[in-house]
């Protein structure tokens, strides 16, 4: 079992694996200055169209960068195939009426298993298993917060996952390798990759297009 430690990872996943021992005194608020309306033009599935009234906010986080497809394989503890299952929990950490952390958890089901690091020999395949997403609906102040421009997964459509293994209060969850290259869209489930904005042109976006197409037509063909 791992538990990860470091800073890399976003605002959401550093707070959930690191555990409920630090101080909040100490936590840092979330940046929110970039607080905008967004207008949904995707499928009714996605939470950017069910919350087309509440404000987005796209906090920015220290995450994971690959280089290669196989430097994501490496680092992710379980590669897997899987349908999003319905219905989240969001956690809304606030300190002082500050929000300091925002994530939600959710289930996935596993259809095919490409990798596992559990060495004891238990079997994934078929099984439900929680996923810590950076992205959470705070009803009280009608806002959205996707941390380093997450979108969460729609329930019922299919992703390749790359996934590392956490725990927290002795309970079992995973988070997506480097935030937004670890959870692949194998149907069109209407996410954007950058808020509001299709086919932007960004190097670090396309990056991301390539290592997807790349681990596509590695596991899926």
């Amino acid at each position: 079992m791992k538990q990860i430690k470091s800073a890399i990872m976003c605002i959401g996943i550093m707070f959930a694996c690191v555990g409920c021992a630090s101080n909040s005194d100490d936590k840092m608020p979330l940046d929110t200055s970039e607080n905008t309306s967004v207008e949904s033009t995707v499928s009714s599935m996605t939470t950017e169209d069910k919350y087309q009234n509440y404000s987005h906010v796209v906090p920015e986080a220290k995450s994971v960068y690959f280089s290669s497809l196989e430097e994501m394989e490496d680092y992710s503890d379980i590669i897997v195939y899987a349908v999003r299952e319905e219905g989240e929990k969001p956690v809304i950490e606030r300190n002082n009426n500050n929000v300091y952390s925002a994530y939600s958890f959710s289930h996935v089901r596993i259809e095919k298993v490409y990798k596992d690091m559990d060495k004891t020999g238990r079997e994934l395949e078929g099984k439900v298993i929680t996923v810590l997403e950076n992205e959470a609906v705070d009803e009280e102040a009608q806002t959205v917060y996707h941390i380093s421009n997450y979108n969460m997964m729609v329930p019922g459509c299919e992703y390749l996952l790359f996934l590392k293994e956490c725990e927290l209060n002795g309970e079992t969850y995973y988070v997506a390798s480097g935030v937004n290259c670890g959870t692949i869209s194998v149907t069109e489930d209407g996410r954007d990759l950058v808020r509001g904005k299709k086919d932007v042109k960004d190097p670090v976006f396309d990056d991301y297009r390539a290592l997807w197409e790349e681990a596509k037509n590695k596991y899926l063909q």
